[in-house]
C-alpha cells in the first residue's frame, strides 16, 4: 500500500498522462501474471489494475487506429491503442493470472468487472466464447466456470450492474456515458448455455454442470439435466 500511494504521488506529478499511466497498467500487470502467489493474489494491486484501466479508458479512443490490433510496443498504445484493445488486453490478464493460480478469486472478480463494460454484442458473443473455450482446457477452474455463467446470466438481467456503479465510482471523470442496450440476446444466451451444457454433459466437469444448473434456474430454460 505504501509502494502504491508513492506510485499515485508520480501519477498526479505527471497529471495522470497517458504515457506513464500505460507504463504503471503494463506493470502491475507483470506483477498480477507472475508466479509468485501473494504478489498474483494481492487484493489491492488488483484494485489498482481496476483503476488503471478505467483511467486510460476515460482518455483513449472508443476504436484502435493505425497499428491497430498489431500493436506490440508501448508507444504504439499510447498512440493507436482503443478502448477494445485495452478490454480485451486486461481481460487477458486475469486469464494468465488464472493460469498461474486457478481459482483465483480476484482475478475472476476483476473478469467480471472488465465484462461488466463491454457495451456491443459482438465483443460480447467474441469474449464469452474465448472464455468458455478457455474454460473446456482448464475444466477444473470451477471460479472461471462461475464468471461464464455470471455473464451470460447478465446478458438478460443486467447481473453486472453493481460492478458498473463500482466503475463509476473509480473515474476521475464526471462522465456521462450510458451503459448501451446489448439488444436481443437470445440467441447468443441459448448458444453459450447449449455448449457449456453438452461439454459438461460429455465430460463429467462439475464446474461446467453446477453452471448449466443455475443457467436453467436464473433463466426458466428448464432443460433436463436429470
Amino acid at each position: 500500500t505504501s509502494a502504491l500511494r508513492m506510485n499515485l504521488e508520480v501519477l498526479e506529478l505527471n497529471n495522470y498522462g497517458k504515457d506513464v499511466l500505460y507504463e504503471t497498467y503494463f506493470l502491475v500487470a507483470g506483477y498480477l501474471t507472475c508466479n509468485y502467489e501473494k504478489t498474483n493474489k494481492s487484493s489491492c494491486l488488483w484494485e489498482y489494475f481496476k483503476r488503471l484501466h478505467v483511467w486510460l479508458y476515460d482518455i483513449i479512443p472508443e476504436k484502435s487506429h493505425g497499428a491497430g490490433n498489431m500493436v506490440t510496443f508501448m508507444d504504439e498504445w499510447v498512440s493507436c491503442g482503443g478502448r477494445e484493445l485495452l478490454i480485451a488486453f486486461s481481460i487477458k490478464t486475469c486469464l494468465r493470472s488464472l493460469e498461474q493460480h486457478p481459482r483465483n478469486y480476484y482475478a475472476c472478480n476483476s473478469l467480471r468487472f472488465f465484462l461488466s463494460k463491454v457495451n456491443t454484442l459482438e465483443l460480447r458473443e467474441k469474449i464469452s466464447k474465448e472464455l468458455i473455450e478457455y474454460a473446456m482446457q482448464n475444466p477444473g477452474d470451477f471460479s472461471l466456470w462461475m464468471v461464464i455463467c455470471s455473464s451470460v446470466v447478465d446478458l438478460k438481467t443486467n447481473e453486472f450492474a453493481s460492478y458498473r456503479r463500482e466503475w463509476k465510482s473509480h473515474s476521475r471523470l464526471e462522465s456521462k456515458e450510458k451503459q448501451q442496450d446489448l439488444g436481443n440476446c437470445e440467441r447468443l444466451i441459448n448458444e453459450l448455455y447449449e455448449k457449456m451444457r453438452d461439454f459438461a454433459l460429455a465430460t463429467g466437469c462439475y464446474g461446467g454442470l453446477l453452471a448449466a444448473f443455475v443457467l436453467n434456474f436464473r433463466l426458466n430454460i428448464w432443460d433436463n439435466l436429470e
